[in-house]
């Protein structure tokens, strides 16, 4: 680093017994120094020292520009908010802090210990947040009544969650899951914390990795029986790793785990095994989320087979399955279901598509969705196929429709290559101006720039051929390279370098989950899937803002049999 980095700084202090903030102080444009082997803030007015040597350093980041240090030294924890600086220099003056002996017992030590100290510090609601998180403000603010109720469903899981219990959380459409799933990632210590997902473009979107990449399983290892996987998964020394330091297991999507619930009846024996420990998992602390009533897995050998919460390693510990409470103090203990509903706020709607969602639909509500029949769908709807190549088919005919020039922008990879198919970018993208684009990555939620935004090209910048951009809602800027990571326990296994674009004409169900969109036309003539029909119809925010492009079948309305009695979740 550089003698001086110029950035703003916040130190917040609390106790650790209780979480209370005691202090705040700001130095705004201040100047961070090198002195006497540690770091020194000087502000306009004032000074202060950063110490880095005998404290416990519970958490470390650089993220989206700002630095974050939290320290304990004995019944206080101080944490420091560096940010509005140059993103290499917070990267070097975090490097050069650690080396200056700011290395936490609880991290020398991690491996050892059963349970990581959780963050203590609490929000404005008094519920316990995430240390890295913006510091709450010295004044309450008042939260609106959807964001307050949001925040109290998400309290039972997170306080779970804190009590190192094994968790399993659910929800319809629109509940917020992705929303608490990265709240929770922002929780927890990052100390042998695996984030992971069943699908590569789910784990992307959590900054993670496939559940198979974590266990050391590959597409062509034999997958038939627990013996054979151990004996896969013991020939690659990175997975061992894994399975043998970690501590929390994350996995996003669990309904879309691969042959239903034999995958996890057999990771958990593999865990043991591994671990060698009979406790449930081999003792890693579970959090799992998903929807078993959104898109299933594909059974590779299409026979009949059952679902995670089926299976004898789920009902064993698991009090959700039929009803058995057996061992539920050492399993999966707690199983919520989010119930209230943020992306939709028409009750007739939310109605319908709960309704749906379960096969327990009317005759009248099939009326209501078929009245939204029209031939031609607005210009600005982006369309919704059940099939990838119909996606690429209709992006591809309106980019060539388009006058002018076309833009190639080549991915830049770097990594493990298998860790990229999942990418919600491909390696390479064709712009044109004019062209309807959507961004796949969140870049600011001020400016509204998040993931599923969609605008328009205007052009591109001269010296860069960068595209300029207009936003549907106003917003326009020219859009850079950004760097999409596949992330392990705080280490990048895999990396592109592509603009965080995608044309916008169309995507597929599958894409589209998590996504929320004001006008589509949903194409449902070729549902081939459970959960298909439910999943795009919850896209819309409103039934005004849906077209369905043909008139929606029963048969197109496909609910897995073997989820009839879960209608409660």
């Amino acid at each position: 680093m550089t003698q001086d980095v110029r950035c703003d700084v916040e130190i917040q202090v609390a106790l650790a017994s209780t979480g209370q903030n005691i202090s705040t102080k700001r130095f705004p444009n201040a100047v961070l120094s090198k002195r006497n082997g540690g770091l020194q803030v000087f502000g306009e007015r004032s000074k202060t020292a950063i110490r880095t040597r005998g404290v416990e350093l519970y958490f470390s980041q650089v993220h989206r520009g700002k630095l974050t240090f939290i320290w304990r030294d004995g019944t206080k924890f101080t944490q420091y908010n560096c940010s509005n600086g140059s993103p290499t220099e917070m990267q070097a003056l975090r490097d050069f802090a650690l080396r200056q002996g700011a290395i936490a017992k609880t991290m020398q030590v991690a491996s050892t210990v059963q349970a990581t100290p959780r963050p203590p510090l609490r929000d404005h609601t008094n519920t316990v947040s995430n240390l890295a998180e913006d510091s709450p403000p010295s004044k309450k603010r008042r939260l609106s009544p959807p964001k307050a109720r949001q925040l109290h469903q998400q309290k039972p899981v997170i306080e779970a969650v804190q009590r190192n219990e094994n968790v399993f959380f659910t929800g319809r459409a629109g509940t917020g899951k992705s929303f608490l799933l990265r709240r929770l990632q922002r929780l927890l210590s990052p100390v042998g914390l695996y984030c992971t997902a069943t699908t590569g473009i789910a784990a992307f979107h959590i900054h993670g990795i496939t559940l198979h990449h974590f266990a050391g399983l590959r597409p062509n290892d034999n997958l038939h029986s627990v013996s054979s996987m151990l004996t896969a998964i013991r020939r690659h020394k990175d997975a061992l790793f894994r399975w043998q330091n970690a501590r929390t297991l994350v996995v996003d999507e669990i309904s879309m785990l691969g042959t239903y619930g034999r995958m996890f009846e057999a990771l958990e024996a593999i865990a043991r095994a591994l671990r060698q420990s009979e406790r449930f998992f081999g003792g890693i602390q579970l959090i799992l989320t998903g929807d078993f009533y959104q898109l299933p897995p594909v059974a590779e050998d299409r026979q009949p087979s059952s679902f995670c919460f089926q299976v004898d390693a789920w009902k064993r510990y698991s009090p959700l399955a039929f009803g058995s409470v057996a061992n539920i103090c050492s399993g999966i203990t707690t199983s919520i279901s989010l119930d209230q509903v943020f992306r939709q706020r028409d009750a007739e709607f939310i109605a319908i598509l709960n309704s749906i969602r379960i096969g327990a639909y009317s005759d009248a509500m099939l009326a209501k969705l078929n009245a939204r029949v029209a031939a031609a769908p607005p210009p600005d709807a982006i369309h919704i196929f059940t099939h990838n190549d119909d996606v690429i088919e209709m992006n591809k005919a309106r980019l060539d429709a388009l006058q002018g020039k076309a833009h190639e922008y080549a991915a830049i990879d770097t990594g493990n290559m298998e860790l990229l198919r999942g990418s919600p970018v491909p390696s390479l993208i064709q712009l044109k101006k004019g062209a309807k684009v959507m961004l796949t990555k969140t870049l600011s939620v001020a400016a509204g720039l998040v993931n599923g935004a969609r605008g328009v090209v205007l052009g591109f910048a001269p010296e860069t051929q960068l595209p300029h951009v207009r936003f549907d809602h106003g917003h326009s800027q020219v859009i850079s390279l950004e760097v999409f990571a596949v992330s392990a326990n705080q280490t990048v296994m895999a990396s592109r370098q592509q603009l965080p674009l995608t044309l916008a004409y169309a995507i597929s169900i599958h894409k589209s989950q998590g996504l929320t969109f004001s006008t589509a036309a949903v194409h449902l003539a070729k549902v081939f899937e459970y959960g298909q029909a439910y999943v795009a119809l919850s896209r819309l925010s409103s039934l005004a803002g849906l077209t369905l492009t043909a008139p929606l079948t029963r048969q197109a309305i496909r609910v897995h049999p073997q989820l009839s009695h879960l209608s409660s979740m």
